[in-house]
């Protein structure tokens, strides 16, 4: 039994690993996932943004990035602008908003969408095999 407790385990990574890289792919209307692997200098370190700031989405376009200290603006939009998402980083007071353009709709977008999705579920954890049927018990 432990061998199938193991396969268990390690798929259950598996699906989390790729939950993970899929919630970062923009296949609409953009959302606060997108900025889950963004990271900022802040206070001499390296972190995640989402570990100084707040972020949420404002419309189907647009996200907001409301700081937790303010004096750490700069710091933030410098890695905004760093992690190169192909949106404008503007800074409103205590907060940056992030404009993302609005993608004109073709037949090739469903297409670019799901070849990107294949993509990243190949470069998830390795799946596990399922133990052959000698180590079973």
């Amino acid at each position: 039994m432990a061998v199938i407790e193991d396969f268990i385990t390690k798929m259950d990574k598996s699906i989390v690993s790729l939950k993970e890289s899929l919630s970062t792919l923009r296949a609409g209307k953009v959302t606060p996932q997108l900025l889950d692997k963004v990271t900022v200098v802040a206070y001499g370190e390296k972190c995640l943004l989402k570990s100084v700031a707040q972020i949420s989405g404002i419309s189907a376009t647009d996200l907001q990035v409301k700081t937790f200290d303010p004096s750490i603006i700069k710091d933030i939009i410098s890695g905004l602008n760093k992690a190169d998402l192909g949106c404008t980083v503007t800074q409103n007071g205590n907060a940056v908003i992030l404009k993302f353009p609005v993608p004109r709709i073709s037949s090739n977008k469903p297409r670019n969408t799901a070849r990107m999705a294949r993509s990243q579920s190949a470069t998830s954890a390795a799946m596990p095999t399922m133990p052959s049927r000698k180590m079973l018990p």
